[in-house]
């Protein structure tokens, strides 16, 4: 015994050791992923657009995760009302704090792409129940209602020289 705490205490010995140690948790993360487990709260999450300015033509809006610890599929829809309530979309999140945050590109015709962000916190289902179904409500403009308050306010950066 006394011949083991000698090794513990030669410095080579300690970092072989601390870095092993250091390497457990992706050993753990490792054998989740290759077990088929890929750790997360999953939610069925419902969003309602109300998009201010909406021309006549509408707009085209695009939907995508907004950080790689928010996994879903690109969602892509055509906006004639200024509420709209989009089809579930089934998000997973990886992160410990089961944070989502969604990248919503605005598309009209004539006028530059504008994308936001928005985020949210998943619900963690309870054992043995459904999938949980969330809900969150975006508040956009479009890019020429957000032009034209840029001219109305006399921003200088919009003005045509």
């Amino acid at each position: 015994m006394a011949r083991w705490l000698g090794m513990a205490s030669k410095p080579v010995t300690r970092r072989m050791f601390a870095a092993q140690l250091s390497l457990l948790p992706l050993v753990g993360l490792a054998a989740a992923t290759a077990s088929g487990d890929e750790p997360g709260i999953v939610n069925n999450v419902v969003i309602e657009l109300q998009v201010q300015g909406l021309s006549k033509e509408g707009c085209v809006v695009e939907i995508a995760p907004g950080h790689p610890g928010c996994k879903f599929k690109k969602v892509r829809y055509k906006v004639d009302n200024a509420r709209v309530l989009l089809q579930p979309i089934e998000v997973t999140s990886l992160s410990a704090d089961r944070d989502c945050s969604f990248a919503i590109t605005i598309k009209e015709p004539g006028m530059p792409e504008k994308t936001i962000k928005r985020g949210m916190r998943l619900i963690r289902p309870e054992s043995g129940s459904a999938t949980p179904e969330s809900k969150i409500t975006c508040y956009l403009a479009t890019p020429s209602q957000v032009q034209q308050a840029k001219v109305d306010t006399g921003d200088e950066s919009t003005k045509a020289r």
